[in-house]
């Protein structure tokens, strides 16, 4: 079991910044990877082998009961909300969340309630206000919050509206959230 998570959101552009946010973060993360973005089955299928020879993390397809562990990145399947459970994720198909499923607020949430702050939530580009709500919940419950800078975002509304909420601890470009994603994990050891 992974004993801290980050947790990254997106929908419109979000793999090519999901590339860009972890190049440099690396297998010695003291945490697990959680990416919930919105999609539809065809691109799920697709969607690890996007992120493979850009992403130095171990990457897996969400399962339901499946175990949390550290340097690895869990992509969140379509259809399927994704709550975070004792170390655990869980796929449900309750009720779309902001016309999504998975829903970033959804997944934020969980992990909040779960993690506190052993949580990095991280909010990046985005067609939708969905992670908006889900950062600010995690900010209050404890987490570290940080959202892409808008202006460099392909969508900027996801992030933008986190900022309105007062959702973000830090505005970052991609560029610089490698190493504030490091930095956060060095910062948990024991």
């Amino acid at each position: 079991m992974s004993a801290a998570l980050v947790v990254i959101g997106a929908s419109l552009g979000g793999v090519p910044a999901l590339r860009r946010a972890l190049k440099g973060v690396t297998r010695s993360l003291q945490a697990a990877v959680l990416f919930v973005q919105h999609r539809r089955g065809g691109y799920q299928d697709r969607l690890g082998s996007m992120l493979e020879g850009h992403v130095e993390l171990d990457i897996q397809d969400v399962e339901s009961h499946q175990q949390l562990r550290e340097g690895s990145l869990f992509l969140a399947p379509a259809d399927y909300h994704v709550l975070i459970d004792r170390g655990r994720l869980e796929l449900t198909t309750d009720e779309l969340v902001h016309h999504a499923r998975p829903s970033i607020d959804v997944a934020f949430e969980s992990a909040a309630r779960a993690y506190g702050a052993r949580l990095l939530a991280i909010l990046l580009t985005g067609a939708s206000a969905d992670g908006a709500e889900g950062l600010a919940f995690a900010r209050s419950a404890g987490a570290t919050t940080f959202v892409q800078e808008p202006s460099g975002a392909e969508s900027p509304i996801a992030p933008q509206a986190a900022l309105e909420r007062d959702g973000a601890h830090r505005v970052l470009d991609l560029e610089g959230m490698a190493d504030a994603i490091m930095a956060w994990s060095a910062r948990l050891r024991f």
